[in-house]
């Protein structure tokens, strides 16, 4: 099940004969991990099951995955009880956009830095998915300025600046702004 399943979709469905009135079903938590602190993760309703999760909380919490539960259908008239047994894998999807460590990075330059001189190391990002998930670019914005091609980065992997045509104080603005995307 991907973890983009919203609250309140439906999980699974269970294909039971006989009516509320014939047949009673309940959720079982076969593992103290899968329902804690009295809070049920899963919504069930006769046969319908409902589960709304997110991975990255779910598995940075140390809880199982897969995880195993039990729906338990009781027949009414002779009330002998019947277990239906689960395996859940939450699925891992792209949920989260990467986040810079800082908002902004300042850096000061001279007109005589060299060319191909690495100016700035410490740009980077994260990604709070896993897995294929996690892996994200980087790219400098051309933002309608020329400054950009003054500019690239080392590579789509690695965010650290690096000069690349010669600055000329003079026919320049004196603060430049650059922006970085990672996605």
């Amino acid at each position: 099940m991907p973890e983009n399943t919203q609250p309140g979709n439906l999980v699974a469905r269970l294909q039971i004969t006989g009516t509320l009135s014939e047949i009673s079903t309940r959720l079982v938590y076969n593992s103290s991990d899968v329902k804690t602190n009295g809070t049920n993760y899963f919504i069930f309703n006769f046969t319908d099951l409902y589960l709304p999760l997110d991975y990255e909380w779910w598995t940075s919490n140390g809880y199982p995955n897969p995880f195993r539960f039990i729906v338990e259908c009781t027949i009414l008239y002779d009330k002998s009880k019947h277990d239906i047994d689960f395996q859940l894998d939450l699925i891992d999807v792209n949920d989260n956009s990467p986040i810079f460590s800082q908002s902004i990075y300042y850096f000061n330059l001279t007109e005589t830095t060299s060319i191909n001189t690495i100016i700035l190391t410490d740009i980077s990002a994260h990604d709070s998915d896993s897995g294929v998930s996690e892996t994200f670019s980087y790219y400098l914005l051309n933002n309608s300025s020329i400054y950009p091609s003054y500019f690239q980065l080392i590579s789509s992997t690695n965010a650290s600046l690096v000069l690349v045509q010669t600055l000329d104080y003079n026919s320049m603005l004196e603060n430049l702004n650059l922006t970085i995307v990672a996605q």
